[in-house]
């Protein structure tokens, strides 16, 4: 028996969670691309994780492998389901088409899914049982000092955060891929420093970073290859200029000659079209939703221009003689690419003296400008896919009511606002009404224009009549009566074209206002599946996850067997499994309260889990110890900060989620104590209650928004250190 310093181990504790961490980030990073929410990964994770502790407690052979070896295992498991996610995909994109009919996207949707899930739940599941061992082994090595081990875990995953940031970019998701492997290798090595095979097969992982063509070939498997809005198809007959990863998706350009196309992760998202003539002499070139604006641009005008992409709106507003254009992009490396060595492709617009370059989301823009501008544009700021690559898009924040109140405030006397949309993310006008209704209440003259798919269309009287032979709409508002009249200048534009006017579409009154508190209430999800199908689905979800649940119970009480002299089953397995939806439901909400807080609000998600991550860690060395009563009365005022702070008092959230987030990581040491049953039963009913963490954090704030959410979270950690406190009562001898 080999017999390991305390040093030792607790390295090879953080590198073996580092290293399963980066693993599964790729495998995050993989499912991203191919359209489908995080969520789905969150889900695959939580359910493989107690499988694989299922697995540890009741096969003989994995309970006598010692770390080392368990961490080959894992690792091995995690290069089997990359291997065959990437294999089937090959084979799975080659016979699917992604269209824009939302039963086509719905079915190719679920399809990929389906291959993501019986790919990676190999990789989850030795997630699991590498995360368990490491318990298991921490609390012998470290003479049960759970909260150190559990501190050593988390601050591993807080180091696969960091890597994954730095280093996708430069390495790619197969040089992540084995990085993540050469960790789990290292620290088997260092377990078991007489295995030299190890050290060579880390060394041999490491080096499969620089296999040339390997990331291409990845993602050539990920990428669709039918489908007109893929860059498969964009690909042949035409020249790529930039294919790179960016902190936030795969950014890839396309020139076909005539103009550039923009991709994120392989589906298309904007265009700028070489060669446009100017506005006034040739005005037929723009009498399309995404580009008439410029017919109400004067000389001189300040214009600017919120979601800029490939620049297609601010070469307009140039041509059409602005005198200063503002271009807010969300996503900094377009803007660096293409004002940069790629500027000649744009003609040049992003290098054009009379252009400011704002790498930042728009809302900060605003928050931060005291600009009055003539017009103000908001171009399609979501995908085609935009309703499903992400539940909660960063963009759904740019149709609030205080988002409209802000662009009024910095329109000029006479000022217009234009706002277009792709309705194949908005396919029965949801967000067209609440959008009109809202920017009415403004009192701002408003009126809507409807591109059709044919001419000789003639709508019937109601609205989703419209909208389902729809393609893009234009929503025009104006402050007040300027020099030009913006809605009847607009009239005339469209006139004898496909476009339809629309000055009083049926209202939304049965739908609640977006409000930047309830800025996904109803949006993308509601305008794409409607209320009776977002339902039914949160139903399902439910239903399956109480079946697991159900299994969990069945397997568990099978496979271990309870003694007497410890906790008891009943309030440890209630205990963790409030412990673990605590935890999710906060990082959650930490999550949303940096998306309005940060440029570019896709770093929420990075910068929310590394702070609560570091927080929850540092909670564990330094409030675990504490006194149950100390805990329980900390509980109570944070849970009462959080409610507060949610409703009345803004400013302290993030002081309140700090405050959240120390407590949270002094809870799972507490109960992860006693013989291997009690391990085994803690870990796995931890994993279940944050596969409930998942689905509160989606579906609580559509329905009462972050406050709302924030409310819950509260309430959460006051029952998490409750049952805490009950089941950790009786102490082992």
């Amino acid at each position: 028996m080999i017999v390991v310093r305390r040093p030792v181990l607790a390295a090879a504790i953080v590198c073996l969670s580092l290293g399963a961490g980066l693993l599964s980030l790729v495998a995050l990073r993989w499912i991203g691309f191919l359209g489908l929410p995080p969520v789905f990964f969150l889900t695959l994770l939580m359910v493989g994780m107690p499988v694989g502790g299922l697995l540890l407690a009741s096969i003989r052979r994995l309970k006598e492998l010692s770390l080392s070896s368990m961490a080959l295992v894992s690792g091995g498991m995690a290069v089997a389901s990359a291997a065959l996610f990437l294999v089937a995909l090959q084979w799975t994109n080659a016979y699917i088409e992604m269209g824009t009919e939302f039963s086509v996207l719905i079915s190719t949707l679920l399809l990929r899914f389906l291959v993501a899930a019986a790919a990676f739940f190999p990789l989850f599941v030795g997630y699991g049982l590498v995360e368990l061992a490491v318990y298991r082994a921490g609390l012998s090595g470290l003479k049960g000092n759970s909260a150190l081990v559990y501190a050593l875990n988390l601050s591993g995953l807080l180091l696969a955060f960091l890597g994954y940031r730095v280093l996708l970019v430069p390495l790619g998701t197969t040089g992540l891929l084995a990085t993540g492997l050469a960790m789990m290798g290292l620290s088997a090595f260092v377990l078991a420093p007489r295995r030299w095979p190890l050290l060579v097969a880390t060394l041999f992982l490491a080096c499969l970073v620089f296999v040339p063509g390997l990331e291409s070939w990845a993602i050539s498997a990920l990428e669709v290859k039918k489908g007109d809005s893929t860059l498969n198809y964009w690909r042949v007959g035409n020249r790529v200029l930039y294919d790179r990863w960016t902190p936030h998706c795969r950014l890839t350009i396309v020139d076909t000659g005539r103009g550039i196309y923009g991709f994120y992760d392989g589906m298309y998202y904007w265009v700028y079209r070489r060669g446009m003539p100017d506005p006034r002499a040739r005005p037929g070139s723009y009498r399309r939703p995404e580009v008439a604006f410029s017919m109400l641009v004067k000389s001189g005008d300040r214009v600017a221009v919120l979601g800029s992409g490939g620049g297609l709106q601010v070469g307009a507003a140039l041509r059409a003689g602005a005198g200063r254009v503002w271009a807010v992009e969300v996503v900094p490396e377009v803007l660096e690419v293409l004002s940069g060595p790629l500027s000649r492709s744009v003609e040049g617009i992003y290098a054009d003296s009379r252009v400011q370059l704002v790498p930042k989301n728009a809302r900060r823009f605003l928050q931060e400008s005291d600009e009055q501008f003539d017009v103000i544009v908001v171009a399609s700021v979501e995908s085609i896919l935009g309703g499903m690559r992400e539940l909660f898009e960063p963009s759904q924040v740019m149709f609030t009511r205080e988002a409209f109140a802000q662009m009024k405030s910095h329109l000029a006397p006479g000022g217009v606002l234009c706002i277009s949309k792709f309705t194949a993310v908005d396919r029965r006008g949801v967000v067209f009404k609440q959008t009109f209704e809202q920017l009415r209440r403004l009192d701002l003259r408003t009126r809507g224009y409807v591109q059709l798919r044919r001419r000789t269309f003639e709508a019937a009287g109601d609205s989703e009549s419209l909208f389902a032979n729809a393609v893009h709409y234009l929503i025009v508002a104006q402050k007040g009566r300027g020099e030009l009249d913006a809605l009847a200048t607009m009239d005339n534009v469209f006139r004898g074209t496909n476009v339809r006017a629309v000055t009083d579409p049926p209202t939304a009154s049965d739908l609640p206002q977006i409000t930047d508190d309830r800025a996904f209430a109803t949006g993308l999800l509601v305008a794409n599946l409607g209320k009776s199908a977002l339902a039914w689905g949160i139903g399902l979800v439910a239903g399956a996850l109480l079946v697991v649940g159900l299994i969990l119970a069945w397997t568990l009480r099978r496979t271990l067997r309870h003694s007497k002299g410890g906790p008891s089953p009943r309030g440890l397995s209630s205990a963790a499994v409030l412990v673990g939806f605590n935890f999710l439901v906060l990082e959650y909400l930490m999550v949303y309260r940096w998306m309005d807080k940060l440029d570019v609000p896709m770093d929420a998600t990075f910068m929310g889990m590394v702070v609560f991550a570091f927080l929850a860690a540092v909670g564990s060395v330094l409030l675990a110890g504490r006194s149950s009563r100390f805990l329980v009365a900390g509980a109570g005022i944070t849970a009462a900060a959080l409610l507060v702070s949610g409703f009345l008092l803004p400013e302290a959230n993030m002081a309140a989620l700090a405050a959240a987030a120390l407590l949270t990581g002094s809870l799972f040491p507490r109960i992860l104590k006693g013989p291997d049953r009690d391990l085994v039963r803690v870990y796995v009913w931890d994993a279940y209650g944050t596969l409930w963490g998942a689905v509160a954090a989606v579906c609580v704030p559509l329905f009462t928004g972050f406050s709302g959410h924030q409310a819950l979270s509260g309430l959460a950690l006051l029952l998490a250190v409750y049952s805490v406190h009950r089941a950790a009562q009786p102490r082992y001898s």
